[in-house]
């Protein structure tokens, strides 16, 4: 399945294996893969914070900032609004983190 391999280009170019991922048919077209990635209980939230943005460039370029950055940050990136993807068929892609999932 193509999804498939454009998902393991995603984790690839992130550098990180994921927990609990899904690739499932989304219902507006295409193909939506959700996992979550480990992040070290011993980081700051600031830490953190960049990390996260250091992995979503990793995807590509132009990311919308979206969310609190101080509770619940969080980007998308979309190739249609001008983002460029730096993963080969990936067109779409959102992260979120969320502060009160590491109480």
């Amino acid at each position: 399945m193509q999804a498939n391999k454009i998902f393991n280009r995603c984790i690839m170019a992130i550098g990180r294996l994921p927990m609990d991922a899904t690739v499932k048919p989304y219902s507006k077209g295409g193909y939506l893969a959700v996992f979550e990635l480990y992040h070290s209980d011993k980081m700051g939230w600031g830490d953190l914070v960049v990390e996260v943005l250091s992995m979503g460039q990793k995807l590509g370029v132009g990311w919308t900032l979206l969310g609190d950055a101080n509770s619940d940050p969080s980007a998308v990136l979309a190739t249609n609004t001008g983002s460029r993807s730096s993963v080969s068929g990936l067109s779409w892609a959102e992260w979120q983190l969320n502060q009160h999932e590491m109480d």
